[in-house]
C-alpha cells in the first residue's frame, strides 16, 4: 500500500495521542492568552477569569479516575493514564 511505500507511522497508542493533542491545545490557548495580555490589552479581570477557569479545569482533571489497561497477562489491576 501507499503508506508502506512512504513509511508513514500511525499512532498505535490512542491514549498517548489524546494526551499529546490535549497538551497541544492547552499550550496554544495559553500562548494566545499571553499574546493578548502582553501585546493587545492587559485586562486584569479577564486574566483572573482565564486563570480561574484553568484552575477549575485542572482540579476537575485530578478528580477523573484513571482508566484500567486491558488485561495483558500481568495484572489486571494496573492503572495507567
Amino acid at each position: 500500500a501507499l503508506d508502506e511505500q512512504i513509511n508513514i507511522r500511525y499512532p498505535t497508542n490512542t491514549r498517548l495521542w489524546e494526551a499529546e493533542t490535549g497538551g497541544t491545545v492547552a499550550s496554544q490557548v495559553t500562548l494566545a492568552h499571553m499574546f493578548y495580555m502582553l501585546f493587545v490589552k492587559f485586562d486584569y479581570g479577564w486574566n483572573m477569569q482565564v486563570c480561574l477557569l484553568a484552575g477549575v479545569g485542572q482540579a476537575c482533571l485530578w478528580m477523573v479516575p484513571p482508566r484500567p489497561l486491558p488485561h495483558d497477562g500481568i495484572d489486571s489491576t494496573v492503572f495507567r493514564l
